[in-house]
C-alpha cells in the first residue's frame, strides 16, 4: 500500500474523544485528495483510557455537501477497541476498508468515527494544535449522523493517513552541503512514511547546484569551476564525461538544469566573457553558448521546461539594475543568442519552471521580497511581502498549480484562485511551517511532496498542504543544495500473469505478465524454452490461435536490477477435423459392412454413428461395421465430438443388393429368347442356379458364367469363374387337350378357350406337384407359407417373426447343414460366440484328480500323449474351458461395460443346445492391458487404457529394493545397480482391482487404484519375463463375486506399496458362474508409435 495524503503535523498533547455515555456522538474530519485514486485503508492515531475498554469503533467514508459529511458511507471499516493501546500518545492504527473508494483529487470527503464503547471508557484520537490542516476541518454530530456540525474556529484536526493499494516505490534524493564541515554528498531515502539516511560520499569542495538526469540517471554537481558526472545509483564518475567524469567550465557555476533532450544547461559568472548559459550533451562535448550577459547568473540560475523549447535563467546584480531574461531553443533548433523580456527591475535570487506549461516563477530577496509568475508566455508581476532574510527557494507544483517560496525559516505556499492567465493579483496564503533552521533548498518529489534542506543539516518532506511527515538530519552543518534522483534501482518484481489458458482453435488469445522494477523492465518471451523474436512485450497476443501455438510459455522481465522469470503458462488449443471418410457403397445381404471416419482433435474425440439421422446404439467408435440385411440401407453419417463441439461427416449412403449371395452375375445366352428376366439371383447349397420363376426358355441353349462375385456368412469370397454349361431349361407349361375334343369341335373359339384355360390350370397343378421339391430348399421355398414350417422340419430356431426379414431366415437355413456339420465340435462354439459378437479362446482341460484342472491350447497328440511341459499324470478329460477376452464396450442404460451379469446367460444357453452331452464346459473371461514400459498410456480394443508410473521408470534402471520398507537404495562401493532384470520384474506380485473412474487419460491425476476392493498376489511362475515383453498373469477366482471392476494396479510390495502399472476400463460385473483371468503384457518397445 503506498500513502497518499495525510496531516500529521503539529500534534497537540490533547485529543478529541469518543466515550459510552453518548453513543450518538459521532466525530468527523474532511479531507481533499491532491491527487485521483482509489482508497483502500485510512489510519487514526488514537487510543484507549483503561486497558480493559472494550467495544467496536466504525470509520466511514462520506461525500460532502457543504463541507458537511451527506449520505451514507461509501465504504466502512472496524476496528477492535481492546487492541489499542491504554497509554497516550497511542498510535496509528490501520482500518481496512471493506471496498475501494475513487477519490476525485479536488474534492472534499469526510472520514466519520461512530461505534460502542464499554461503559464508563472513552477512546481518544489525537489532533494538531496550530498547524492545522489546510484542505478540511473537524466537526461531529449528536444524533447518529442525523445533522452535523463543524467545531467553532476549526483549532484542531485528526491525525490521519489515507492509502492505496498501490506499491510505493522508494524516492531517492541526495542533498550537499558548502562549509566546511558539510562538504559531501547525502543520499536520502523515502519509503513513503519515513526518510532516511542512506549513505555519504566525501566531495572536493562546496557544492553551489545539482542537476539529475531520469534518463540516464546521472547526477551533476557544481564545485566552483568544475562539473563533476556521478552515476547516481553507484556514485562514482562517468569516465565518458569530460576529462575522466570533469569539465572546467572556466568560470564559477552558478546552476545546473536538464532539458527536455537530457542536456545539460550550465549557468556561469564571474569572468566577463563567461557569463553566459552553456549546453552541453551526455560525452561533455559543448554543444550551445549563448552570447555573454552583462551581469552574472545568480539565485537559483536556471530551469527548463520539458517541452525543450523555452529555458529560462534568472540574472543578478546591482539591485534595481539588471533584467530576467529567457533563452529560446525553438522545436529542438540550438540558436546562437538569447532572448531577453523585461519583467521586473529587480536581482533573481530564486527560479522554478513548470513540467508540462510555460510557467516560471522567480523570487527575490530584495525590493520588498517580492515574487513573479510568468505564466504562459505573458509576463506577469505580482508582488508580495515576505517577511524573513529572503535568503529561500521556489517551486512550482504544476499538478495543483501551487507556488511554495521559501524565506528564512518560514515555508509558504500560494495558489492561482480562478486559474485564468490574466495576472495572478488575488494570491492566498494556505500555511506556513516553521523548520528549524533556514530553509536553503526546495524540490517537489512524485505526487507533488514537498522536499526540504535547510542550514540545520536536516532534509524533511512535506505535503502541499505543509503537513511535514518525516525527517532526518543528514549533516551538523548547513545543506545548500537538493536534488531528487528519480527512485532506487529495483530489480523486477511480476505482480500477475496469465494462469494455464485453454481455447478453441481460432480464438483471440491474449498471454500477459505484469512486473514492476525500476528503471521500467524489458521483457522477452519464451515457447518451450526456445525464444520467440520479437515478442518483447508485456503481452503475447493471438489474433487466431493455431493447434501449433500450444505449448508452455514463459516471460522474462528484466532490468539494471536483476531480472525474474514467469512462472510457466501452458496453453492449450482445442481444436476437432474431419480428415478422411467412407464413401457411399452397395453392399450384398450378408456382406461385412464396415463404415469408417477420421478425425484429429484436442482433447481425443468422440464418436457416434447415425442411420437415417436415429443415433446407433454403441455405435462410439472411429469405425461402424456389421453384416447387413435389407433393413441396413439408408443414410449413414458420424458425429465427432470433443471439447470444441461437434462436427459431422458428409451423408455416405448405402444400399442393399437384395440377393444376399451373388451379385454382379453376367449371363451371356447364344439366343436372346428370353421373355422375362430378372436382377437378383438365389443360388443354394448345390451351387445350382434355378431360374425357373424368373423367365421362360424354349429350346436348348448355352450359357456362359462370367464372373460371379460370391459372400457367404462370416468370411468374404470373391470368385472368377470362366466355364460353359448346359442348362437344363424346366418351365411349367399348359396340357394339350385339344385332340381329346371331337375335330369337328376344333373351331369353336368358345371350346378352344375353354380347353386352352383348363389345360392352364391342370399345367399349373402338375407344375406345383413338380416343385414340391422346392419345399425342400430355403431359396426357393414360399416365403409367407412354408418358410418357417422347413425351419421347424430341419430343427432350426429361428428369431420371433418381429426381429427378422425373409432374407435373414433363408440365410440361417442356407446355412443349416453347414452347421450340422460343425455341431458340438469347437468351430460350432465358435461360431455361436461369433454370432453373438464374442471373441473367445477354447481350451482343453487336464486334470489328475477331477477336482483341480489345467487349461491349455487345444492339443491333438498320439494317445496318452500330453502338451509339451504337462505333467504326465494329467490326462485330458472331457470338460473344456471357453474364455470371452473382454475386446468390447457394451452400453446397459446410462453406463458402460466390458461385461455384464446376463451376458453370460445369453451364451451358456446357446453352449448347452450345441455342445456334445458328454462335455463339461467352464467359462472365463479374459481381461489383458497392455502397454509399455516408456511411460505411454496405450489403450487396446475395449477402451482399456494402461499405463506404467514413474516408479516404473526408476524400476528399469534395476534399484535395489531392500530392507523392511523397501526403500530403494544404491550399491555401495561400486558404480552399477544390484538388482537383475528378473529379480526386478519378479518383485512386482501384488495386483489390486478397484471400482474408481479415472480420467479417460489416465493422466497425472491417477496416481493410484482410487477404491479397491480386491487384492491378492500373482505367482512367480505366472511371472513371464521375454525378449521383448513381460507379462503378469493372476486368475480371480469364481466364487468371488465384484460388479463395476473399472480399475486394475500392479504393485512392488513395501511400505509403502510401490505401485507400477495402473489400467482403467469399462465397468466388468463378474459373477460366481465365472473365473475372470487377467494377463497384463509390458513391452520394452514403444508402442505409441
Amino acid at each position: 500500500m503506498a500513502l497518499k495524503d495525510y496531516h500529521l503535523s503539529g500534534e497537540n498533547a490533547s485529543a478529541t474523544s469518543l466515550d459510552a455515555s453518548t453513543p450518538n456522538t459521532w466525530e468527523y474530519q474532511t479531507f481533499t485528495p491532491l491527487s485521483s485514486y482509489t482508497a483502500t485503508q485510512i489510519a487514526l492515531k488514537c487510543f484507549r483510557n483503561d486497558s480493559g475498554a472494550t467495544g467496536t469503533l466504525t470509520f466511514g467514508i462520506y461525500a460532502t455537501s457543504g463541507g458537511l459529511p451527506t449520505g451514507s458511507a461509501l465504504a466502512t471499516g472496524t476496528l477492535d477497541v481492546s487492541t489499542l493501546d491504554s497509554i497516550t500518545p497511542g498510535s496509528f492504527e490501520i482500518i481496512t476498508l471493506n471496498a475501494g473508494v475513487a477519490l476525485i483529487a479536488g474534492t472534499r470527503y469526510a472520514i466519520v468515527i461512530s461505534g460502542s464503547i464499554s461503559a464508563g471508557d472513552f477512546v481518544f484520537f489525537r489532533t494538531s494544535g496550530t498547524s492545522n490542516y489546510a484542505y478540511g476541518t473537524r466537526g461531529y454530530s449528536i444524533n447518529a449522523g442525523g445533522s452535523w456540525t463543524a467545531y467553532a474556529g476549526n483549532t484542531t484536526d485528526n491525525l490521519f493517513k489515507i492509502y492505496d493499494n498501490s506499491t510505493y516505490i522508494s524516492q531517492v534524493i541526495f542533498a550537499a552541503g558548502n562549509v566546511s564541515g558539510g562538504k559531501h554528498l547525502w543520499k536520502i531515502v523515502d519509503d513513503g512514511e519515513n526518510l532516511s539516511t542512506d549513505s555519504s560520499y566525501a566531495l572536493g569542495g562546496n557544492v553551489t547546484d545539482m542537476a539529475y538526469s531520469s534518463v540516464t540517471r546521472r547526477l551533476y554537481i557544481a564545485i566552483g569551476n568544475i562539473v563533476y558526472c556521478y552515476d547516481a545509483d553507484t556514485i562514482t564518475l562517468v569516465e565518458e564525461w569530460g576529462s575522466s567524469g570533469s569539465i572546467n567550465i572556466g568560470a564559477a557555476v552558478n546552476g545546473l538544469a536538464i532539458d527536455s533532450s537530457d542536456y545539460l544547461a550550465v549557468a556561469h559568472a564571474v569572468v566577463s566573457s563567461n557569463k553566459r548559459v552553456s549546453l552541453y550533451d551526455n560525452t561533455g562535448s559543448l554543444l550551445w553558448q549563448s552570447t555573454a550577459f552583462g551581469t552574472n547568473t545568480t539565485g537559483n540560475k536556471v530551469s527548463f521546461n520539458l517541452d525543450g523549447n523555452i529555458n529560462a535563467c534568472t540574472l543578478g546584480g546591482n539591485a534595481g539594475t539588471l533584467l530576467a531574461g529567457l533563452l529560446s531553443r525553438i522545436n529542438g533548433s540550438l540558436l546562437t543568442t538569447y532572448e531577453t523580456r523585461a519583467v521586473a527591475a529587480f536581482n533573481g535570487d530564486g527560479i522554478a519552471s513548470s513540467k508540462d506549461t510555460n510557467t516560471y516563477c522567480f523570487y527575490t530577496s530584495s525590493y520588498a521580497s517580492t515574487a513573479l509568475v510568468l505564466k504562459n508566455g505573458v509576463t506577469t508581476i505580482w508582488f508580495k511581502n515576505i517577511s524573513g532574510a529572503g535568503t529561500g527557494d521556489i517551486v512550482h507544483i504544476n499538478d495543483l498549480d501551487l507556488v511554495f517560496v521559501s524565506d528564512a525559516a518560514t515555508l509558504k505556499g500560494y495558489y492561482d484562485v480562478d486559474g485564468d492567465t490574466h495576472p495572478w493579483a488575488d494570491y492566498t496564503p494556505i500555511n506556513s511551517t516553521p523548520l528549524s533552521a533556514n530553509i536553503l533548498g526546495l524540490i517537489s518529489g512524485l505526487s507533488g511532496e514537498l522536499y526540504i534542506c535547510d542550514s540545520g543539516g536536516f532534509v524533511g518532506t512535506c505535503n502541499p498542504s505543509v503537513s511535514c511527515r518525516s525527517s532526518v538530519q543528514a549533516s551538523t552543518t548547513s545543506l545548500t543544495s537538493i536534488v531528487w534522483a528519480g527512485n532506487q534501482n529495483i530489480a523486477p518484481v511480476i505482480t500477475d500473469q496469465s494462469s494455464d489458458t485453454t481455447a478453441d482453435e481460432g480464438d483471440l488469445v491474449e498471454l500477459f505478465v505484469t512486473a514492476t522494477g525500476i528503471p521500467t523492465p524489458t521483457y522477452q518471451w519464451y515457447k518451450n524454452d526456445i525464444l520467440i523474436d520479437g515478442e518483447t512485450n508485456s503481452t503475447i497476443s493471438f489474433p487466431s490461435v493455431n493447434r501449433t501455438d500450444a505449448g508452455t510459455y514463459k516471460c522474462i522481465v528484466t532490468n539494471v536490477a536483476g531480472s525474474v522469470e514467469s512462472s510457466p503458462i501452458i496453453l492449450t488449443v482445442y481444436y476437432s477435423e474431419i480428415t478422411a471418410q467412407s464413401s457411399n457403397s452397395t453392399f450384398g445381404i450378408g456382406q461385412l459392412m464396415t463404415l469408417t471416419v477420421t478425425a484429429i482433435g484436442n482433447p481425443v474425440p468422440t464418436y457416434q454413428w447415425y442411420k437415417d439421422e436415429v443415433i446407433i446404439s454403441g455405435a462410439v467408435s472411429s469405425s461402424y461395421s456389421k453384416y447387413v440385411a435389407l433393413s441396413d440401407a439408408g443414410t449413414y453419417k458420424c458425429k465427432v465430438s470433443n471439447a470444441v463441439g461437434d462436427i459431422y461427416t458428409t451423408d455416405i449412403v448405402v444400399l442393399i443388393n437384395t440377393n444376399p449371395y451373388v451379385w454382379g452375375l453376367n449371363l451371356n445366352l447364344d439366343q436372346s429368347r428370353l421373355t422375362e428376366m430378372a436382377t437378383n439371383y438365389f443360388l443354394d447349397q448345390g451351387w445350382h442356379l434355378d431360374m425357373s420363376e424368373l423367365f421362360v426358355l424354349e429350346g436348348e441353349f448355352e450359357l456362359s458364367v462370367e464372373t460371379a462375385y460370391v459372400h457367404a456368412p462370416f468370411r468374404d469370397l470373391e470368385l472368377e469363374i470362366n466355364s460353359e454349361m448346359e442348362v437344363d431349361v424346366v418351365h411349367s407349361v399348359a396340357l394339350d387337350l385339344l385332340p381329346l375334343i371331337p375335330e369337328k369341335f376344333h373351331s369353336s373359339e368358345i371350346l378352344q378357350a375353354y380347353i386352352k384355360e383348363v389345360g392352364f390350370q391342370i399345367g399349373g397343378t402338375l407344375t406345383l406337384t413338380r416343385d414340391i421339391v422346392k419345399l425342400l430348399s430355403p431359396n426357393t421355398v414360399n416365403d409367407t407359407k412354408y418358410l418357417r414350417h422347413l425351419a421347424a422340419l430341419i430343427g432350426v430356431k429361428l428369431p420371433p417373426e418381429d426381429e427378422s426379414d425373409v432374407v435373414e431366415i433363408r440365410k440361417i437355413l442356407a446355412n443349416a447343414v453347414e452347421w450340422y456339420k460343425v455341431k458340438g465340435t469347437y468351430r460350432s462354439i465358435e461360431l455361436i460366440a461369433l454370432l453373438q459378437s464374442f471373441s473367445i479362446n477354447l481350451y482343453d482341460m487336464y486334470t489328475n484328480d477331477y477336482v483341480n484342472f489345467i487349461l491349455t491350447d487345444w492339443f491333438v497328440g498320439e494317445e496318452n500323449e500330453n502338451p509339451t511341459g504337462l505333467d504326465a499324470t494329467y490326462y485330458k478329460s472331457p470338460h473344456f474351458g471357453l474364455e470371452v477376452i473382454l475386446n468390447q464396450v457394451y452400453t446397459e442404460g446410462s453406463l458402460r461395460y466390458l461385461w455384464y451379469n446376463t451376458y453370460l446367460d445369453n451364451l451358456a444357453e446357446q453352449i448347452e443346445e450345441t455342445r456334445p452331452v458328454h462335455t463339461v464346459p467352464h467359462f472365463l473371461i479374459l481381461l489383458n492391458p497392455k502397454t509399455d514400459e516408456k511411460g505411454n498410456i496405450i489403450e487396446v480394443s475395449g477402451e482399456i487404457k494402461t499405463k506404467v508410473t514413474s516408479n516404473w521408470q526408476f524400476g528399469i534402471k534395476y534399484f535395489d529394493a531392500v530392507g523392511s520398507a523397501n526403500a530403494w537404495s544404491f550399491d555401495t562401493g561400486i558404480f552399477e545397480f544390484d538388482t537383475d532384470e528378473t529379480s526386478f520384474i519378479k518383485s512386482i506380485n501384488k495386483w489390486v482391482l478397484g471400482t474408481g473412474n479415472y480420467p479417460a487419460d489416465l493422466g497425472s491425476t491417477a496416481t493410484s487404484v482410487e477404491v479397491p476392493v480386491l487384492t491378492g498376489t500373482i505367482d512367480a511362475a505366472d511371472i513371464t519375463i521375454e525378449d521383448d515383453f513381460y507379462s503378469f498373469e493372476f486368475i480371480v477366482p469364481k466364487n468371488i463375486v465384484q460388479y463395476n471392476i473399472s480399475e486394475l494396479g500392479l504393485y512392488l510390495p513395501g511400505a509403502p506399496d510401490q505401485l507400477m502399472i495402473l489400467s482403467a476400463f469399462p465397468k466388468i460385473n463378474k459373477s460366481s458362474d465365472l473365473e475372470m483371468r487377467v494377463v497384463v503384457e509390458v513391452y520394452k518397445e514403444d508402442l505409441s508409435i
